[in-house]
């Protein structure tokens, strides 16, 4: 993996504001390995923080969707989302 200093940073504060809330959260590996995704359920709201150190575009699974639009998250980049979706 790449580290890349300022990036890294931003999104350990950002994941670390799923526990601070009180959320239930957990760490998903689902896309590349250089795609960290931590994710956390609160009052029927999913909470994404996804962190791209590929360094290329990556379209999102359709899940992180906003009215079915197709997402891309550019290489190097974080990205916070707020899903608000009935989950069973």
């Amino acid at each position: 993996k790449q580290n890349v200093p300022n990036l890294d940073f931003e999104y350990v504060s950002i994941a670390n504001m799923l526990y601070i809330q009180g959320l239930k959260a957990c760490k998903i590996q689902a896309i590349d390995e250089a795609v960290d995704i931590y994710g956390g359920i609160k009052d029927g709201t999913l909470r994404l923080v996804i962190q791209n150190r590929k360094g290329i575009d990556l379209t999102l699974p359709s899940q992180v969707s906003v009215d079915g639009t197709v997402m891309i998250l550019p290489g190097y980049s974080i990205a916070y989302f707020e899903i608000k979706k009935h989950l069973s």
